[in-house]
């Protein structure tokens, strides 16, 4: 009886993970069809009637084989969908220091393989591609000069650590790339 428990829990597991990855993966096929509307019409457009969140940037990592679309927010129910622009930091594709959070166990998986020197593209909505080089990789327990502003153009992606860590991470890993 005990074995059929801990079986049916297991599957249960098992089937709750294989969902999270199916619908991170389902989300960013229908942002994407979004994300090129957007780009089109000049304006941004929902993924989905209902949807409570936009395409605000498109993340390219030619290094590392990964394009996701970046939402207008970091809510637990937009970030199951894709990475997040943060509230406050700068606008993806302007001056300052842009900010996107996403989950360490789907979309920013890669940031883990990620190492100075390599490129990341942040296309804006009105087409223009801009280059990022990675700089720094950090791993923090609170507040980091990563995440805050800054005069020159940067772009920090911030996911929890550490990967493959089951239930809540108790530190963050952020990844700073600059213009150029």
């Amino acid at each position: 009886m005990a074995a059929a428990a801990l079986a049916l829990v297991g599957a249960f597991c098992l089937g709750k993970g294989a969902w999270i990855r199916a619908e991170s993966l389902a989300a960013q096929l229908l942002l994407e069809r979004a994300w090129r509307s957007t780009v089109a019409a000049q304006s941004p457009v929902k993924p989905w009637p209902w949807a409570r969140v936009l395409p605000v940037a498109k993340l390219v990592s030619p290094d590392h084989g990964v394009s996701l679309i970046v939402l207008s927010d970091t809510r637990e129910n937009s970030l199951r969908l894709g990475p997040g622009h943060v509230a406050g930091s700068a606008m993806p594709g302007t001056p300052g220091n842009t900010v996107v959070a996403g989950h360490r166990d789907t979309h920013f998986r890669f940031l883990q393989q990620l190492r100075p020197g390599d490129s990341l593209l942040l296309v804006r909505p009105d087409g223009i591609r801009l280059t990022y080089r990675v700089g720094q990789v950090q791993v923090f327990d609170d507040r980091t000069p990563l995440l805050e502003p800054t005069d020159s153009s940067a772009l920090t992606l911030v996911t929890c650590y550490p990967f493959g860590h089951v239930g809540p991470a108790p530190l963050r890993y952020a990844v700073r790339a600059v213009r150029g």
